[in-house]
């Protein structure tokens, strides 16, 4: 079987005016909310008896932020026109493998049925991404006149693995145990403490019943 689909993002755009003269009449805000899509595409497949085997690609995305801003001093003094630019959200590109064997068709005890279960992810950052807003100062004629310098952070290619086994005693019961490690993607900070740089071991257990 084959899937495809898009996944939606919402992109927040805004319009800011100040007033700080006397009559102060002419502060206002506006937002808009726009949309960028971005793919999704799959495959599952069974070539073998108790064999499955499955792949899915999401496209990445980033959401910019840009925001006009328009401040009025005085009179004296006239129209300040800046914007501010940055990123608001990001996603980076998302493989993901999976593979399950079902050793069931292999026995017939019902005690020795179980399966295997592992997949791999891996996510690719296409770009770096700016930590701090960049704002501009542009005159009436909408030339840019001065810059705060943007700084950036480089985002490392992260993955992670996961297994599980899966056992069937009997019909309508199961019970599993797995385990994964994920690579972060946010560089070691040796020198100050950062608890998202760690990366994870996950250990799970579960069960199920079926009430027919």
């Amino acid at each position: 079987s084959v899937a495809a689909g898009l996944y939606l993002m919402p992109d927040v755009i805004a319009d800011v005016s100040i007033d700080f003269t006397e009559n102060r009449s002419q502060s206002r805000s506006s937002v808009n909310v726009d949309y960028k899509l971005s793919p999704i595409v799959g495959v599952y497949a069974e070539p073998v008896a108790g064999l499955g085997l499955g792949l899915v690609w999401r496209g990445a995305a980033q959401l910019s932020l840009d925001v006009p801003a328009m401040i009025r001093v005085s009179e004296s003094v006239g129209n300040i026109r800046a914007k501010l630019r940055g990123y608001a959200y990001s996603e980076p590109h998302d493989i993901r493998l999976g593979i399950r064997y079902d050793f069931s068709h292999l026995v017939t005890a019902d005690l020795c049925r179980f399966q295997v279960e592992l997949d791999a992810a891996y996510r690719h950052y296409t770009s770096p991404i700016a930590t701090h807003a960049e704002v501009s100062l542009y005159d009436d004629a909408g030339n840019e006149m001065d810059a705060s310098v943007r700084t950036y952070q480089s985002f490392e290619d992260s993955w992670e693995i996961r297994t599980a086994l899966i056992w069937n005693p009997m019909d309508g019961f199961s019970v599993s145990a797995g385990y994964a490690f994920e690579k972060t993607s946010i560089p070691a900070q040796r020198g100050v403490f950062n608890v998202l740089d760690g990366d994870r071991h996950v250990v799970s257990f579960g069960g199920t019943f079926w009430f027919s």
